[in-house]
């Protein structure tokens, strides 16, 4: 006979033993008598705290199983009622409420529990998947994007990254980042910022009253241009092609005469990308390269016009980097995607800036970002290798820490 039994059965009045053989149901799956025996110890019990877990045990008993939506809701807001001040109820049915598309709900119960607790790791003594402040922002943030508050999303989203990362799991690490990725700063009008004629270039280059239109993200493309004086034959190295045109580095450089090679990881990308391109795509691991070898069989020449890179996420785009020969190939050109807005180590931006100085290579365009909020990329250059004038004149400008791609590139960005 197992102890929880026994120290029962020796005192069948006492909190603590009800609550010990209702665990001990739980884990062997039989939820019928741990929801009477955590019920007994509600009911026993002088402590408010345990009997707030047993309510809370209860509900997650009840969770398992079918058509107990109305049980575990009065569970939780019972729970509540009996410790306005502990966190682990608000956030247990702000995700309940998440979970069954009820976003206002699940908004306003991750919003009072916020505001009616302290937010401390829980006092509970099993866990319940609640280990602090950070658990009922993020259950705020997600809610409320759906709540119709995307703004409020991302300014709680950038609050994780900047004041939880260190004490967040793995998991909400990865669920973090995650979003701050997929939702990026703002909607697509914002996030991809395109160069059309008319618009006014502070860099001037030879050629680029021809140019229509980009396919960059935020005028990479022409940058590189830029940097090359409008050059028409150029080559290029890029790592992580992604689609054909939609927020391509290279795809006006093709346009312009330009030869190179796209390496990417998703075979389906890869097919669409050679179907559109003439320059085409390999579908390859970047991390896993022998760059030594490749680099020669595509290129006759040591030094290659423009490397891309960008790979997701920001450890392997470093990892790629350190893969490739720099001592061996220069390269005229170089945008780095840091991605430091979604990088909740915030350590890769700066071991890229100390690798690529320690190369030879000159920053010339800090933490560009289409907005105010998501600094991504650095843009480099071999001095050496430069139309000297253009990099004067990039580099004499008075930026701050974040570039907003439009102020930076244009003379007037209206």
């Amino acid at each position: 006979m197992n102890k929880e039994i026994v120290a029962y059965v020796q005192d069948v009045e006492n909190d603590t033993n009800n609550f010990n053989l209702a665990i001990w149901y739980e884990n062997q799956k039989h939820l019928s008598p741990a929801c009477s025996f955590y019920l007994r110890c509600a009911e026993l019990t002088d402590s408010s705290l345990l009997a707030y877990e047993c309510l809370i045990r209860l509900y997650l008993c009840y969770l398992t199983l079918s058509n107990r939506d109305y049980t575990c809701e009065n569970l939780l807001k019972t729970a509540i009622n009996l410790r306005p001040n502990s966190p682990e109820a608000y956030f247990l049915i702000s995700q309940f409420y998440e979970r069954r598309g009820n976003w206002m709900d699940s908004y306003l119960y991750a919003s009072l529990g916020l505001n009616n607790t302290d937010g401390n790791r829980s006092e509970l003594r099993t866990y319940v998947g609640y280990e602090g402040n950070y658990c009922l922002i993020f259950q705020k943030a997600i809610s409320s994007w759906w709540y119709g508050k995307p703004k409020e999303t991302r300014s709680l989203l950038r609050l994780l990254r900047d004041d939880y990362a260190d004490v967040m799991n793995d998991g909400y690490r990865q669920l973090v980042q995650n979003n701050l990725s997929r939702l990026g700063s703002g909607p697509t009008s914002q996030s991809t910022v395109p160069f059309l004629k008319g618009k006014k270039l502070k860099f001037e280059f030879e050629g680029c009253e021809d140019v229509e239109n980009n396919f960059s993200q935020v005028y990479q493309d022409i940058f590189v241009l830029s940097m090359l004086n409008g050059k028409k034959d150029g080559t290029y190295l890029e790592i992580g092609a992604s689609e054909p045109f939609h927020n391509s580095n290279t795809a006006l450089l093709e346009k312009l005469g330009w030869t190179g090679i796209g390496l990417e990881l998703d075979n389906n990308i890869v097919e669409v990308y050679n179907k559109n391109r003439k320059n085409k795509a390999l579908c390859k691991d970047a991390l896993a390269v022998n760059y030594s070898k490749f680099i020669p069989e595509h290129f006759s020449n040591d030094i290659i016009d423009y490397l891309q890179l960008d790979i997701e996420p920001s450890k392997n785009t470093f990892e790629a980097m350190l893969a490739i020969p720099f001592d061996k190939y220069k390269f005229r050109v170089i945008t780095y995607e840091h991605d430091y807005y979604v990088d909740m180590t915030k350590s890769y931006r700066d071991k890229s800036r100390n690798y690529l100085s320690s190369m030879g290579y000159t920053l010339v365009v800090k933490d560009i970002s289409p907005d105010n909020n998501s600094p991504f990329e650095d843009w480099w250059v071999n001095k050496e290798l430069v139309d000297p004038e253009m990099l004067h004149n990039f580099t004499s400008q008075q930026y701050s820490n974040v570039n907003m791609v439009e102020e930076f590139m244009l003379i007037n960005r209206s």
